[in-house]
């Protein structure tokens, strides 16, 4: 074994790594001391705080140093209890374990001990409690104490063991960045540790609160200037292109009750708003270079994104060019060919999916094809002028190189209802032009919302019942996290789509209910969606299926289960499938989550409708890539940053010119990662 590690040691070289941590490392993509010292902490525990004896006097949880006086077990059948009295200079008090025989071979009479657990007034006693000797640096008690959701299944004290003895023999050089940050001026209000590796243990192993505040940002700041620098190479590699097909103008008249398309055979039921009309002047603006476009257009849910993009593709396939429309699932691709036949009754499109082939015949006239991402590996068939990817936000990635038909390169949209701050449209985002879509169409009413108690779910029920029975041609959605229910502990009361469907066809005999779950073939779930839109079907369990992008239009209200397990960004996306046609709607949540975080959460998002706003708030709560929760939802690539720093934002903005033009970081997941800002999305298997 090694008396020095860095971060490329593997894992085999390093003390304390058996066979069994290395095939659970190894199966996780954990091989290196690096890898393993990146897998950061989710949360954290206080136990830095330490109470006397005397003072437990009510239920909670205390640290105390005591001295073992008894260590005493019994056996009740085939369990068994340890107990041990600990002692201090103001009393006695009782520690219980269960079927942990290890305790009477550890705790040494006479030697003190920090003890961490529940104290539980009923029993005057404390039960399970962590505990270890008293040392130089404690590691599990008496200080802040991380603990892990993290990339494998090791349990958080041998985690916490394997790394204080890893950071004692960690060794690694200071970073070009690390010497820039320390010559630089930092800003006061931004306390940030300069040094990586200081603030990898900080990290880990914070002595107080602030140390993980300031050790985060500097791992943010490396992610910030990666994913800048890769974006400013991504730009001068995408301008250095020059293969595109070169259109006219789209011809445009906008008089005060109307807007037309002189060249275009449009049918739109509705005025198109000032962003819409400003979207499709940008875009065609971009058609009309030989360098490849490459925008983005955000949206919030039901801003009316994909009407562009019919327009758009429509004004291509007008100058006899090919254009590909690629959705996230077949259920939206079916929905995007049918709703963009009725704006645009003259445009050839053809339908490519699974039930629908790419047959010659296909081929013929210029058409626009829409399909899932297999529509990626026919682009050398179709030579589309225009790619158009719907759905950002459920995207992974695709190199550009499977862009290029023949000699030239497509035009590219992606479309993406989840918002971007304006300040990473200009830093990690600056290699994609931007047209953003804010206001809403008109006539379009905000969904009301409410969180429901458990106790009112009768009574929402008995509403619900009666608003279907007077308006037959009405649908109402359940959306349940699992389709069977689930045996996992703690997991098997939560609501399932085949146990609902169940409860609601015995409660409301009256409607006709029928379910939906991806499990279902394609074609399946094509008839019940035709159903469901002829009215043919009252209510509709399913599960996220229709999140992303379902149009029914006759879909009035919706029911959430278990709303708490849902991020922000997700919510408002199934809120999204109801209320389409501008009518009245209504969302329902119901959640059995005692958490008052995520009960403050729910009634928040019962109050806004707007996207923007709910992306802020959801992303300024989870900070930065989530050390202290889950992950980030949505761009799930981002670990550390969180979107909402403004103030590290304009340090990299300093820093970016000072690094060399070969930088690279010392995170493993920032070096070579290709779904970090790679060239384009497409859908994710």
């Amino acid at each position: 074994m090694l008396n020095q590690y860095t971060l490329t040691t593997p894992l085999t070289s390093v003390r304390g790594v058996g066979p069994t941590i290395l095939k659970q490392a190894s199966q996780a993509g954990i091989n290196t001391v690096g890898d393993l010292v990146f897998d950061l902490p989710s949360r954290y525990v206080d136990r830095s705080q330490q109470a006397k004896i005397y003072q437990l006097t009510q239920d909670g949880t205390f640290t105390i140093l005591a001295q073992v006086v008894s260590v005493t077990g019994q056996r009740y059948g085939r369990k068994t209890q340890q107990k041990a009295v600990v002692a201090d200079d103001t009393g006695k008090v009782t520690l219980r374990w269960f079927n942990s025989p290890f305790v009477l071979g550890s705790l040494k009479i006479n030697q003190t001990y920090y003890f961490s657990g529940k104290y539980s007034t009923q029993y005057r006693s404390m039960t399970q409690p962590t505990y270890e000797p008293v040392r130089p640096t404690q590691i599990h008690t008496g200080r802040l104490v991380p603990f892990y959701a993290g990339l494998f299944d090791l349990a958080d004290g041998s985690k916490r063991r394997l790394l204080s003895q890893i950071f004692k023999l960690l060794q690694v050089e200071p970073t070009h960045l690390d010497l820039l940050l320390k010559k630089h001026t930092l800003p006061a209000e931004l306390e940030i540790e300069p040094n990586l590796i200081e603030a990898l243990k900080k990290v880990h192993f914070p002595d107080q609160s602030q140390q993980v505040t300031a050790a985060r940002y500097r791992l943010a700041l490396e992610e910030i200037l990666s994913l800048m620098s890769r974006a400013k190479k991504l730009k001068l590699e995408w301008q250095k292109l020059n293969s595109a097909k070169s259109l006219p103008f789209l011809e445009m008249t906008v008089t005060p009750s109307e807007i037309t398309f002189p060249q275009l055979n449009i049918d739109l039921p509705f005025r198109l708003t000032p962003d819409q009309i400003t979207s499709i002047k940008e875009i065609s603006h971009d058609l009309t270079l030989t360098q490849p476009m490459n925008r983005l257009l955000v949206g919030d849910v039901g801003s009316g994104k994909t009407v562009v993009a019919g327009i758009v593709a429509a004004h291509v396939v007008k100058q006899g060019l090919n254009a590909c429309l690629i959705a996230p699932t077949q259920i939206l691709a079916d929905q995007h060919a049918q709703s963009l036949a009725q704006i645009c009754p003259q445009l050839s499109i053809q339908l490519v999916t699974a039930r629908h082939k790419l047959t010659p015949d296909k081929l013929q006239a210029p058409s626009l094809f829409i399909g899932t991402h297999a529509l990626i590996n026919k682009l050398t068939q179709i030579k589309p002028a225009l790619v158009i990817f719907d759905e950002q936000h459920k995207f992974g990635v695709i190199q550009r190189s499977q862009l290029k038909v023949g000699a030239d390169t497509p035009h590219v949209l992606t479309m993406s209802a989840t918002p971007i701050p304006r300040s990473l449209m200009m830093t990690i985002f600056a290699h994609l032009k931007v047209s953003q879509i804010k206001t809403m169409p008109e006539g379009s009413l905000p969904t009301q919302t409410w969180l429901i108690p458990e106790r009112k779910r009768t009574d929402q029920l008995v509403w619900l019942d009666k608003q279907l029975t007077q308006n037959p041609q009405a649908l109402a959605m359940v959306v349940c996290p699992f389709i069977e229910p689930s045996k996992a502990p703690g997991l098997d009361k939560i609501k399932s789509v085949t146990l609902t469907t169940a409860e609601l066809q015995k409660a409301l005999p009256n409607l006709k209910v029928a379910m939906l779950h991806g499990r279902f073939k394609a074609e399946d779930q094509a008839k019940i969606i035709a159903q469901a839109g002829k009215g043919q079907i009252d209510l509709l369990v399913t599960t996220t299926v229709v999140e992303v992008g379902l149009d029914l239009p006759n879909a009035d209200f919706l029911i959430i289960e278990a709303a708490d397990r849902f991020g922000l960004a997700s919510l408002h996306q199934l809120r999204g499938r109801v209320g389409r046609r501008g009518q009245d709607s209504f969302c329902f949540l119901f959640s059995a989550s005692t958490s008052s975080e995520s009960k403050k959460r729910l009634a928040e998002f019962a109050k806004i409708n707007d996207g923007q706003k709910l992306a802020e708030l959801d992303l300024g709560r989870r900070g930065a890539g989530d050390l202290f929760g889950t992950r980030q939802h949505g761009f799930d690539q981002i670990r550390f940053f969180g979107w909402t720093d403004h103030d590290l934002i304009g340090l990299a903005q300093q820093i970016e010119p000072q690094l060399p033009a070969d930088w690279q970081s010392i995170i493993p997941d920032l070096q070579s990662n290709p779904n970090v800002l790679d060239d384009q999305p497409v859908a994710a298997n």
